[in-house]
């Protein structure tokens, strides 16, 4: 199958995931936890309004030790929101995005109980959330809820996905939107959604080009080209 773009990007592959399936990262270095500063960002193509997350890490059974970037669906789109398990933003608005169609969402935190969503470059609030308590115990997930819920499945595609540990700036959540410059300041994951190694065995693997190797196993998801 073949993605067409809308916009320009370096990625020449993306990841399509049938709504039942999921990237498993279990390695987890210098993933922020607890109440680390973070950011995460995604470029992604939702096919259903529904339930979902785009990444998700933690503990999500338990109150305020889960964090996803969470699609919440509305008026036939999806809303992209923050989902910590029961310490919830954005939730609801005017900032839908439609379906078959390429966006990118990114969610920050500052470490210092300040939350902010952002949308296709633009900053669409920023509210307070208390203190988080990520749970450190358990691998990341990407399309899908945390390791301990197997529910809330993403159906479409990712092409960009990085985790950083700090706050990114608007400027610089505007500038990766605009023109896929990613920040190395703080960057500790940054999979790579390129030719290299899918003619290969590594064609199983999500490769994360930091120094930290979070590198996540693709079970089920398809590798689609882009055009």
């Amino acid at each position: 199958m073949t993605l067409t773009m809308v916009v320009i990007s370096k990625c020449a592959y993306a990841l399509q995931f049938d709504g039942g399936v999921s990237v498993s990262v279990t390695r987890m270095n210098s993933i922020p936890v607890i109440n680390d500063p973070r950011t995460v960002s995604v470029q992604f193509y939702p096919t259903q309004s529904k339930f979902s997350n785009l990444v998700s890490w933690g503990d999500g059974c338990t109150t305020n030790r889960r964090f996803s970037l969470h699609l919440v669906p509305t008026d036939g789109k999806v809303l992209p929101s923050f989902c910590g398990q029961n310490n919830d933003h954005f939730k609801g608005g005017a900032h839908g995005v439609p379906l078959h169609q390429w966006s990118h969402a990114a969610v920050s935190y500052n470490g210092s109980e300040r939350i902010s969503v952002f949308v296709n470059g633009d900053c669409i609030g920023t509210c307070d959330s208390g203190s988080l308590d990520t749970a450190a115990d358990a691998p990341m997930h990407l399309g899908k809820n945390t390791a301990n819920r197997k529910d809330e499945f993403f159906k479409g595609s990712m092409r960009s996905a990085h985790i950083w540990n700090r706050a990114l700036t608007p400027q610089e959540v505007n500038e990766l939107h605009t023109s896929d410059k990613v920040p190395q300041t703080g960057l500790v994951a940054d999979w790579m959604f390129t030719q290299f190694g899918l003619d290969s065995q590594d064609r199983d693997w999500l490769l994360d080009a930091t120094l930290n190797s979070n590198d996540g196993v693709v079970a089920g998801p398809k590798w689609v080209t882009l055009q």
